[in-house]
């Protein structure tokens, strides 16, 4: 996908699920590695702005996994 995206990261107490669409349509594409463990809100949180940076740089991007506990890439 390219063109201006939103990303939205829901987080279930155990996994963060992480979907991007076009900006002002409805439909909402799961990204490469979602869900993905996520074990605390601020991780999740982490996780959603990981995620919009790689999306705001291009080529291509993936939920990244976590690196230990507690953090992301």
């Amino acid at each position: 996908m390219t063109g201006e995206l939103s990303v939205r990261t829901t987080w279930d107490g155990e996994q963060a699920d992480v979907a991007v669409r076009y900006t002002d349509t409805t439909k909402w594409f799961p990204l490469t590695g979602s869900p993905a463990p996520c074990q605390s809100e601020q991780d999740s949180r982490r996780l959603h702005q990981a995620v919009v940076e790689a999306v705001q740089a291009g080529g291509g991007t993936v939920v990244p996994q976590p690196v230990r506990m507690g953090g992301w890439l």
